[in-house]
């Protein structure tokens, strides 16, 4: 979701620091990423249909996509490219 929500050609990375979960009862599915926008990074809790946490940079519309490193909370990682 954040992937596609989130537009800015500056972002090169997600990190999911943990296996993603329910904190409590009643609250929404979520998990702590460090996201990596130019040479910043920004913790953020990604939700299945919204994001928190520290400000990111405004989005840039219109702009190619370039690919992003996804690393998983087990270590492996993946690039993802979509310029949707």
């Amino acid at each position: 979701m954040f992937r596609r929500e989130y537009r800015n050609p500056e972002l090169k990375a997600i990190r999911f620091m943990r296996e993603g979960g329910r904190p409590g009862l009643g609250a929404p599915w979520g998990v702590n990423a460090r996201i990596t926008i130019g040479d910043q990074h920004y913790e953020e809790v990604l939700q299945l249909d919204s994001w928190a946490g520290e400000q990111l940079p405004p989005e840039v519309l219109g702009d190619e996509l370039a690919g992003v490193v996804v690393t998983y909370s087990d270590g492996a990682s993946e690039v993802l490219n979509d310029n949707r």
